[in-house]
């Protein structure tokens, strides 16, 4: 019965506490971010990003502007993120984050930069600093 009320006593607190957390400004380091940057010439794109659990909703990016989100990825390695771009030269959707061998290769499972070019969407390798095709477009 002892173990019992201290379950308790301990479950309390922790409700109380819990909310006390969510407002903690956790060191960036702690962050994974994506940047997604928009190298088109006089164009805007349309972002769309997102998880599973996450809706960052619809962004314009101006040409040469960039738009960068940071989240903290799951103890369960199985976080994942995805975008859409609409440009005039169509359609494409891609993942932009998740916990898998080609992440860490271009990303290093920290932060990862995509760059919209004439070709679609890139990422760029950390090795070389060089953008690697990762999907073409679409046409609308």
């Amino acid at each position: 019965m002892e173990k019992f009320c201290w379950a308790i006593i301990i479950f309390a607190i922790a409700i109380i506490i819990a909310p006390q957390y969510e407002a903690v400004d956790w060191p960036d380091s702690w962050y994974t971010h994506i940047t997604v940057q928009n190298n088109l010439s006089d164009e805007t794109v349309t972002l769309h990003c997102q998880s599973k659990d996450d809706d960052l909703g619809e962004v314009k990016v101006e040409a040469n502007q960039s738009f960068t989100f940071r989240f903290t990825p799951n103890i369960f390695e199985s976080t994942l993120y995805w975008c859409d771009v609409w440009s005039k030269l169509g359609h494409v959707s891609s993942s932009v984050f998740s916990e898998k061998d080609e992440f860490y290769k271009y990303c290093n499972f920290k932060d990862c930069t995509w760059t919209i070019s004439d070709q679609g969407i890139n990422v760029l390798d950390l090795n070389t600093t060089s953008p690697v095709l990762w999907h073409k477009w679409n046409e609308n």
